[in-house]
């Protein structure tokens, strides 16, 4: 809006790679694991399958709206499936929601992130591959996705806090945090599995965990270097 001003653009990949890990991390960390235990139906039935039912009826209308070919339009379906929370989550703090909503809310919101940037990229590959991919590969390259996330972010999450419960040093610590997202994003990308879903689950587990590998000065000091990071 500023005459002369540059035109600033991000390429995708520099999000994807720089600005998500952390801000996932950091959320994913904040979650208690005992609320998630106790809301854990919930969540997955809409992280899953809400996000998948949403998909499904986007494709379906903009296959019967518009020129969009079917594997195109399934791509329109994952862009938009995903939910964002920030209304609800604004509307909660004033009217002072249960515990129980919000940290539904809030858990739902990251994970659906997770699952729809893995039913993009399964999308993608469908569209590039021009129809030659079956709907029961595309359901197995989705499970593979998710799955192997899910394995590299338990993996690092069990080898940071191992090396955090021997490190005593709080920027060493910190140093270390600040690492465990993009480990985990880049050693998942490298094995062609969903980088997101690995981050979001050595988040949790990482948060899980916290209490008993590092004392209260050293989460306070990481808890300070995150907040400017985000």
């Amino acid at each position: 809006l500023i005459p002369g001003a540059p035109a600033v653009r991000v390429e995708p990949d520099v999000i994807a790679l720089v600005v998500l890990p952390p801000l996932l991390y950091a959320s994913a960390e904040e979650i208690s694991s005992r609320d998630l235990r106790r809301v854990w139906v919930p969540v997955l039935v809409l992280a899953l399958g809400l996000v998948l039912a949403t998909a499904a009826v986007i494709a379906s209308l903009a296959l019967a709206l518009t020129a969009l070919s079917a594997s195109m339009a399934f791509v329109l379906g994952a862009v938009l499936a995903s939910t964002d929370p920030v209304a609800v989550t604004a509307l909660g703090r004033r009217l002072s929601l249960p515990g129980r909503i919000q940290v539904l809310v809030h858990s739902e919101s990251l994970f659906n992130d997770a699952t729809s940037l893995v039913l993009f990229k399964v999308a993608v590959a469908g569209a590039v591959a021009a129809g030659s991919v079956s709907v029961l590969g595309g359901v197995g390259k989705f499970f593979v996705l998710a799955g192997g996330g899910v394995v590299v972010g338990a993996a690092v999450a069990a080898v940071v806090a191992l090396l955090r419960s021997r490190a005593d040093d709080p920027v060493l610590q910190t140093v270390i945090a600040l690492l465990t997202p993009y480990a985990a994003y880049l050693l998942a990308e490298s094995i062609d599995v969903s980088g997101v879903t690995a981050v979001v689950v050595a988040g949790v587990v990482a948060g899980s965990v916290a209490h008993r590998i590092t004392d209260a000065r050293t989460r306070l000091h990481l808890q300070s270097v995150y907040a400017v990071v985000v």
